[in-house]
């Protein structure tokens, strides 16, 4: 059928319903990368409107049309009454050259009806040119030619041939052997094979599944091969997958914390708890409500959340993430933000504390062995107060910049160790030290009775303490 270059791009689509009614074709809904909502009306084309038989018989309206050499006019095929009324199709001849030209195996060319013959690394038709081996028996294929192994792209698929042998560069290839009457296909024994891993299919979580080479579809709950998603959801009814074994807790509904992006995912939706503070869960659902998997097939289950508090395309006004409450009609968080939290929506940790209070987190303390007060927000991770001492909980000396110590004691810190007759520039102006109060400095006299002379200069003000031990 032909249709009017404006309709073209918009046409194409999977998984529509159609149907007919009054000669014309009503295509409604479907999907071609996003989900699609309109209604297209499809009617064939006029045979009449051609007026000889040339133009008749290449018309393509979306029906097929007949030229009447009776009455000397161009019809429908289906009403027409008699085949002699119109010119049948001619028969056209089979290019079998061009056809044997087509295939590239010595097999594939000897076993078909064309007449073709192998040339060594080509097939023709009848017969090679000059001074070419000719083959025209498939037993006479060479072995390699007669194999299928480099068809098979998988190590559970290249195993099932006995001759077929997968190997560490993930290709499958034809094994033989020599024989008195040149090579053959040799049979194979698990010793010299490489193992294969536990197919996608036997994959059931995530996790598992992206440890191998394989594909995870959370909103099917399937594993499968990394090249066949074509192939399994032809309309793309995988809506959220996955390679990466990091990228598996999003995927689930439950992992998700917040409204607002437990609904950009779209089978989940949002179950309020009721208490206004914006606690809630996110499950599998619907407009309809909440989901469960039973047997391969979704089922609604309003038990798991009341309707009056299902969240499917919009959230609650309140998202306080369970640290405070709204003013009444409003979306604004009454502050101060309890259980150590603050923000607009209550949403991360005080200063000095770390954790993920979302959707009912808690913050800790932060914990630095006493040489920082502040952390990172959410891992915790300690800025140190003093230069020279790193690691998580400041625990640890730089040792890798000459830093010596143990932060770790009561009282301890870290040094740097000064040498005779240097002079040291040390630069704490830079972003990453800006939390930086202190630097520590030692030296030991090479000789117990010779006075130890320094100079210090700053560019900016400070405290300087001198402590002196023998």
């Amino acid at each position: 059928m032909n249709f009017p270059s404006i309709h073209n791009q918009n046409i194409a689509r999977f998984g529509h319903t159609a149907v007919v009614y009054n000669g014309s074709m009503y295509v409604f809904g479907g999907f071609n990368g996003q989900m699609l909502s309109d209604i297209q009306k499809l009617t064939p084309g006029s045979c009449e409107k051609n007026a000889n038989s040339g133009a008749c018989e290449k018309a393509a309206p979306g029906i097929k049309c007949v030229w009447n050499f009776e009455k000397k006019i161009c019809q429908p095929f289906s009403v027409t009454s008699k085949v002699a009324s119109y010119h049948t199709c001619s028969k056209r001849g089979a290019n079998v050259t061009s056809l044997c030209g087509r295939l590239t195996s010595c097999p594939s060319c000897l076993e078909n009806t064309y007449g073709c013959v192998w040339c060594g690394s080509s097939c023709s038709h009848g017969r090679c040119g000059n001074k070419i081996k000719e083959t025209s028996m498939l037993e006479r294929c060479e072995v390699a030619e007669s194999s299928n192994c480099d068809k098979l792209h998988n190590c559970h698929a290249c195993h099932t041939e006995y001759h077929c042998g997968w190997q560490t560069d993930e290709k499958c290839y034809t094994f033989v052997r020599e024989s008195s009457n040149g090579t053959e296909k040799a049979i194979l024994t698990d010793d010299y094979r490489v193992k294969c891993e536990i197919p996608c299919s036997s994959r059931y979580t995530c996790e598992n599944c992206t440890q191998g080479p394989c594909m995870w579809c959370s909103s099917q709950q399937m594993c499968i091969e990394s090249n066949a998603y074509a192939a399994v959801f032809p309309v793309a009814q995988c809506m959220e997958w996955t390679t990466q074994m990091t990228k598996c807790r999003g995927l689930n509904c439950r992992d998700i914390q917040t409204c607002d992006q437990c609904q950009k995912n779209p089978r989940c939706g949002w179950c309020d708890d009721g208490s206004g503070t914006g606690l809630g869960v996110c499950l599998e659902g619907s407009a309809a409500g909440p989901v469960v998997l039973n047997t391969a097939v979704y089922s609604l289950n309003n038990t798991i959340c009341p309707a009056s508090q299902w969240y499917f395309t919009s959230c609650p006004a309140c998202q306080c993430n369970g640290h405070s409450t709204c003013v009444d009609g409003t979306d604004k968080c009454i502050m101060p933000c309890q259980h150590l939290t603050e923000g607009t929506h209550c949403q991360q940790c005080m200063a000095g504390y770390h954790g993920d209070p979302v959707n009912g987190g808690n913050c800790t303390p932060c914990f630095c062995n006493n040489h920082g007060d502040l952390c990172h927000r959410e891992t915790g991770r300690c800025y140190c107060t003093t230069k020279g001492i790193n690691g998580p909980h400041c625990n640890r000396c730089d040792e890798s910049n000459h830093y010596v110590g143990n932060p770790e004691e009561e009282n301890g810190s870290c040094f740097y160790n000064l040498s005779i007759d240097f002079q040291y520039t040390f630069n704490m102006s830079k972003p990453e030290d800006r939390y930086y109060t202190n630097i520590n400095f030692m030296n030991i006299p090479v000789k117990p009775d010779v006075d130890v002379d320094f100079t210090i200069s700053c560019s900016d003000s400070a405290l300087v303490n001198i402590s002196v031990a023998s």
